[in-house]
């Protein structure tokens, strides 16, 4: 019975630092990037011109980030009486050309501290590759070490009805 208890905890970690991954770093920009258009609509302005305005070919344009590639956000867990149980480390260590994409990857790592460390050994990261132009996910790996067993795992996503560039298959 202790054993099934630590497992069903471990699980609720890693699905709460993919959450928090997920939420941080990906719905919030997301949500951001409708609020300026919002905010920005003016009524239009009547403009003398000689020439027609001819439409320029639009090339997507990169999604504003409330970030920088290099920041790190460090938080510190408290769990029942342990004020110090894990730390939980999300960042956005490089933006980098991802199988032709250009995108922004995001860590999150986890780790249980003395003396939680004693019940629920649990050193956790999870990476994420988000478009830098649509924010649509690309790719996101788990690399669990929960409890003295081990899983790699890396997912290779596309939207639906896009080819893939990824060179496995997709989700």
């Amino acid at each position: 019975m202790g054993l099934e208890k630590r497992t069903i905890l471990g699980r609720r970690a890693t699905f709460a630092i993919a959450f928090l991954l997920t939420l941080l770093f990906t719905l919030l920009p997301a949500a951001r990037r409708f609020v300026p258009a919002a905010l920005a609509a003016s009524p239009p302005q009547h403009h003398s011109a000689t020439k027609p305005k001819v439409p320029a070919a639009s090339a997507p344009k990169e999604q504003p980030m409330p970030f920088r590639t290099g920041e790190t956000l460090n938080y510190r867990v408290s769990w029942s009486a342990f004020s110090d149980a894990a730390t939980l480390q999300l960042s956005a260590p490089e933006r980098r050309n991802l199988f032709g994409w250009q995108a922004w990857h995001f860590r999150g790592q986890a780790h249980t501290l003395s003396p939680v460390r004693t019940l629920f050994t649990i050193d956790d990261q999870m990476d994420s590759y988000t478009d830098a132009f649509t924010l649509e996910s690309r790719q996101f790996e788990t690399h669990l070490n929960e409890m003295g067993k081990s899983k790699n795992e890396v997912d290779h996503l596309t939207a639906s009805g896009q080819l893939s560039r990824a060179p496995a298959p997709i989700v």
